[in-house]
């Protein structure tokens, strides 16, 4: 069976030709391969936006990037976590950040009272499923939800 290159770059992709090669191979440009010519053919590559095949970061670069995010992850958390017990009261009386102390306060009573935690893990779970779906399988989802989640 054959497909038609999608977009997203699929002219630099798919060369064309009357030769099919092995496994198609042969209507994909000298940098691609496999099905709908949407894999790099250098090894330690990746498909990005759909024309150009970019280089796996390093293993150091790549942890170095997590480690970096969560330690500055575990910092803003500490730093709120003290500003908000800490100072509390003093800052709870100053007339710029009183108000938006007590919005938050009001605002986390309400998460947690409609249950918004479990209803955000469906939805995140939802998303990531419907995202591979459609990387991986070339499936596509309805035209109203692609529109509302930016697809």
């Amino acid at each position: 069976v054959l497909y038609e290159c999608r977009s997203l770059g699929g002219e630099k992709r798919c060369a064309g030709g009357s030769e099919a090669g092995t496994n198609g191979d042969g209507y994909c440009d000298t940098n691609f391969t496999g099905p709908e010519c949407q894999l790099c053919n250098a090894s330690n590559h990746y498909l990005v936006g759909g024309d150009a095949c970019k280089e796996c970061p390093t293993f150091g670069a790549a942890m170095g990037k997590l480690v970096g995010l969560a330690l500055g992850v575990c910092v803003a958390c500490g730093l709120a976590a003290w500003a908000y017990s800490v100072q509390r009261q003093s800052w709870r009386e100053k007339p710029c950040v009183g108000p938006s102390l007590r919005l938050a306060d009001r605002a986390a009573v309400y998460y947690v009272g409609i249950g918004a935690t479990a209803k955000i893990k469906i939805l995140i779970g939802f998303l990531q499923m419907a995202f591979v779906l459609i990387s991986t399988y070339s499936a596509r989802l309805p035209e109203l939800l692609a529109r509302r989640v930016g697809i």
